[in-house]
């Protein structure tokens, strides 16, 4: 019995240890939600290949992977456009990015993008970066602030 309550003694000491999650800073956020979109196919460099590490959104519209990529495929600027500081979820971050001006060529994309360029998409996560998401709506770029 003195066996068990040194090893649970152990593991619980063991345990308290670790650090606990940090809060991103702005920066970081900024930096951990270009990284995401560009994993996850919005800009004009390629996505992960390894598809199960693919977010998806709350509305997809297509089921095929290789599709749902083309539909996504650079239709969103690499670099942040603002943030806010709060999440949809409460507690956290969202980092706004401008769409692309849709280019013409072979493979036309169907989006809505208004034309007086008002409305970008947001990552949205909680203050330690999890959860991260690229929201369906659209995001108001007057209610974000402004980087850079």
């Amino acid at each position: 019995m003195f066996g068990f309550f040194l090893l649970l003694s152990l593991l619980i000491a063991g345990s308290s240890d670790a650090d606990p999650p940090k809060k991103l800073t702005l920066t970081q956020a900024v930096r951990a939600a270009e990284k995401f979109i560009i994993l996850n196919g919005y800009t004009d460099l390629p996505p992960t290949q390894d598809k199960a590490k693919l977010a998806y959104e709350s509305i997809e519209w297509e089921g095929d992977v290789r599709k749902m990529l083309e539909r996504r495929r650079d239709t969103l600027e690499r670099t942040a456009f603002g943030y806010a500081e709060y999440s949809r979820r409460g507690a956290g971050w969202t980092v706004v990015f401008r769409y692309k001006v849709p280019s013409v060529g072979k493979r036309q994309r169907i989006i809505q993008i208004r034309p007086d360029g008002s409305v970008g998409r947001a990552v949205t996560m909680d203050s330690f970066g999890r959860g991260m998401r690229v929201e369906h709506s659209d995001f108001l770029l007057k209610a974000c602030t402004r980087l850079r």
